[in-house]
C-alpha cells in the first residue's frame, strides 16, 4: 500500500463513526475488527491522491464509481 493510499485510508477512518459504518453495513458489535475497517480501504482508491504516482501530485483529477442498483445503502443520496 502507498503512503497516499494509506493517508486516505486514515482520513476516512478518523470521519466514519462505527456507528454510521455499523447502519450502513449492517455489521454487528460481535463483528471482527478487519470487517469492520475494511470499508475505508474500499473508500479510498476514490481520491486521486491514493495514487500520486498516476497522477502526478494533481489533487484535483475527479473519480467516477461505477456502481449497480444493489449498492444502494453504500450511497448517500441528496
Amino acid at each position: 500500500m502507498s503512503p497516499g493510499f494509506y493517508r486516505n485510508v486514515v482520513k476516512v477512518q478518523k470521519r466514519v463513526t462505527f456507528n454510521q459504518v455499523k447502519g450502513i453495513f449492517g455489521f454487528t458489535d460481535s463483528d471482527c475488527i478487519g470487517k469492520i475497517s475494511f470499508p475505508a480501504t474500499q473508500a479510498a482508491p476514490s481520491f486521486s491522491t491514493s495514487f500520486p504516482q498516476i497522477f502526478n501530485g494533481r489533487k484535483d483529477v475527479q473519480c467516477l464509481i461505477p456502481c449497480a442498483i444493489d449498492q444502494h445503502p453504500r450511497i448517500s443520496s441528496p
